[in-house]
């Protein structure tokens, strides 16, 4: 979290780009959405979210069949506290759901987020 905090120092805007959005090069886990949560600087004024397209519908049959263990619901906790955290700083925050880079609708791999601001 030092680390995460010193990188993020004086940024006034962050884009974060999930896994399952990243054609699977890396991408940002819910591990690492929710530890970026504890420490974003009170200069950030914008945070965008891309996120796989799902973890709003988990009640859907074919999304609700990859969240059986959980992987979408983690996925939208975690952005839930990035939203979180950046208005307690006075950021907006933006969410897009997208495709994943695969052309369907990923994110079933535990890593992501998703969820709502302005």
């Amino acid at each position: 979290s030092y680390t995460l905090r010193k990188e993020y120092q004086g940024a006034d805007a962050v884009v974060f780009v999930c896994a399952g959005v990243d054609g699977g090069r890396g991408g940002v886990s819910p591990t690492l959405l929710t530890a970026a949560a504890r420490v974003l600087p009170s200069s950030l004024r914008r945070v965008l979210l891309l996120s796989p397209r799902g973890v709003e519908r988990t009640l859907q049959l074919s999304f609700a069949l990859r969240n059986l263990l959980g992987q979408l619901d983690r996925q939208r906790a975690a952005a839930d506290a990035l939203a979180a955290a950046a208005r307690r700083v006075g950021a907006e925050t933006t969410v897009m759901y997208v495709e994943t880079a695969g052309g369907g609708s990923g994110g079933g791999d535990g890593s992501g987020g998703g969820s709502g601001g302005g």
